[in-house]
């Protein structure tokens, strides 16, 4: 029960002894110094362990964490769930230099004038930021160009010849990481991405950007989408809280290395979510023009400087971070109180961010419906007003969703789901909000267009008997007509329609009479 001092691999294997081998569980109680507290022990403050937990939180070392409470240990439980950083196939794998470029060894390179290659230091980044404070020193590339060049060369595996468009690894975006911190500090994970040709100093790690193979040499390991995910985990209050929790001074490789971060995927609507969110935070530079054109922002211009717009951003990304971990208010509550020096007013923001974006039960039914794309009952909708295309509000929209509801209203009954493409992507329906009603421009405006045009069309009590519902899915606003089946033929504009697979289609005056006659027989 006393483990001050002594080895960590020693504290394993007594508490296995101690145990008996009888159960994978087993009591413990961290900075203790005094003898007698043996004599309480288990006590209430003492926290439940599993060998398991252990092995996944270090599987080269077996060390045991530091706990100070059970919920910490529920909280590791769910996180080890996940693949760690590096050296895991199903995760992202991340291998990062331990140094790209010595302040000492390579300081002859180093001149005082502006160049295009700075080079970036610890205390220049900050979270999301990379020019936190402006650059000491700056290279000539070409001086750099050949030693880096050899440096790839050498982790090439198999390689029997020079390629000659090899490039350098710094010709690229990197995710670069803070060294030098404590778990005593503000935030201990400090993460940013650097743009092209500049070069990263010792007190940085930065992640190999290229395959160490001779086969694919220059490709990246990652998408600048997934740049802006990997970045948007190391930066989030959930993975500091991991980390805090195993060093105390210097963020050394060993521990990166076995923290745990979900494998998101691009096809995924919060990978999306977190992507677009990161990219505003990071793309506030002429630098970072190009990365924006990539991941749909456009240009740094469309960047957000704003300091409370970014406290906004960072904290729903932090929301959904902490949703990918599964974790409930109250744990989400928890980790941010071990953030003591983060200002109260932004770890409450945070929270209550976390708390607005939390799927309910509903929200979750109509995730699944969008995760099974469109069906014989469910049809995906941009929006029933406003047309993107054309930026402008259109009655097209309208008549379409009216097609759908009539269909649905003649084929037993259906979901259609505003504010999602055909292929699933979530858009929201924002613009749709403001433009459906102009004079009333949230949800009960929003509501009553949908019910009067239903009405205006297929009748009041069909407009009655569809339930119109709101959804939070991805931080964005989703609308769920349910459409119940009729139980008389609907007609739109004197034609009767018909769901027909994954889409609707309207019936000839014969084919019309033979559904009639077959689906409603006493009519």
């Amino acid at each position: 029960a006393i483990f001050e001092g002594v080895d960590s691999r020693f504290k394993f294997v007594v508490l296995s002894f101690a145990n008996g081998g009888k159960t994978d569980t087993f009591p413990a109680v961290f900075m203790r110094v005094d003898v007698s507290d043996l004599d309480m022990f288990p006590a209430a403050d003492s926290v439940n362990l599993t060998i398991p937990l252990i092995k996944k939180l270090s599987p080269t070392s077996f060390s045991i964490m530091e706990f100070k409470a059970q919920g910490d240990v529920d909280i590791a439980e769910k996180m080890v769930r996940f693949p760690m950083l590096y050296n895991d196939s199903t995760g992202w794998n991340c291998e990062l230099y331990g140094e790209e470029l010595n302040m000492t060894r390579s300081a002859g390179s180093f001149v005082t004038h502006r160049t295009k290659s700075p080079v970036y230091e610890g205390g220049m980044i900050w979270q999301f930021e990379k020019d936190y404070s402006e650059p000491r020193y700056w290279v000539k590339e070409a001086d750099l160009r050949s030693t880096f060049k050899q440096k790839r060369i050498k982790r090439i595996d198999d390689l029997t010849y020079l390629p000659r468009d090899l490039k350098n690894d710094y010709e690229v975006d990197r995710i670069a990481i803070r060294k030098i911190a404590r778990n005593t500090d503000t935030r201990t994970l400090i993460s940013t991405i650097l743009p092209p040709f500049c070069f990263a100093g010792n007190s940085l790690s930065v992640h190999f950007p290229f395959f160490h193979s001779a086969d694919s040499y220059n490709d990246l390991r990652y998408s600048r989408s997934e740049l802006l995910v990997l970045c948007s985990f190391l930066n989030s209050f959930v993975l500091d809280y991991a980390l805090r929790s195993r060093m105390s001074a210097n963020l050394n490789l060993f521990y990166l290395y076995q923290l745990p971060v979900p494998r998101l995927v691009e096809s995924e609507r919060m990978f999306r979510a977190i992507a677009s969110r990161a990219s505003k935070l990071i793309c506030t530079a002429e630098e970072f023009d190009e990365f924006a054109r990539k991941v749909g922002l456009g240009s740094h211009k469309n960047g957000v400087t704003d300091p409370q717009k970014r406290l906004v951003l960072r904290a729903e990304l932090d929301a959904l971070v902490a949703q990918a971990y599964d974790l409930t208010a109250e744990e989400f509550a928890h980790i941010l109180s071990t953030f003591p020096l983060v200002p109260q007013e932004v770890r409450t923001f945070t929270l209550n961010t976390f708390r607005a974006t939390l799927p309910t039960v509903d929200d979750k039914v109509v995730h699944e419906l969008i995760n099974g794309l469109e069906t014989d009952k469910v049809e995906f909708k941009e929006g029933a007003a406003y047309n993107t295309q054309r930026n402008q509000k259109s009655p097209d929209m309208i008549r379409n969703l009216l097609r759908e509801v009539a269909a649905f209203l003649n084929s037993g009954g259906g979901n259609v789901i505003l504010g999602v493409t055909d292929s699933g992507k979530v858009v929201g329906i924002s613009d749709d909000l403001q433009h459906a009603d102009p004079k009333k421009k949230n949800r009960d405006g929003y509501e009553l267009f949908l019910r009067n045009s239903i009405s205006g069309k297929l009748g009041t009590i069909q407009s009655s008997n569809c339930k119109i519902s709101f959804h939070k899915i991805d931080n964005l606003e989703v609308c769920r007509i349910f459409v119940p089946a009729s139980p008389t033929p609907v007609y739109l504009d004197g034609n009767l329609i018909i769901r027909d697979g994954t889409s609707s289609r309207q019936l000839s005056t014969q084919e019309a009479a033979d559904f009639v006659s077959l689906h409603w027989r006493q009519v």
